[in-house]
């Protein structure tokens, strides 16, 4: 992907267990989760 290990970014998912949500966003550094048909990470 190209990120660094500290850095925070945005994702696209076309779906993801809601109850982790909170999970995924703190232990993948995501700011923003958004439901899309295919996967895309964005640079902050």
């Amino acid at each position: 992907l190209g990120t660094e290990l500290d850095e925070r970014v945005n994702v696209v998912l076309k779906d993801w267990p809601k109850k982790f949500e909170e999970e995924i966003k703190k232990k993948a550094m995501v700011n923003n989760l958004t439901k899309g048909e295919r996967f895309i990470v964005i640079r902050k």
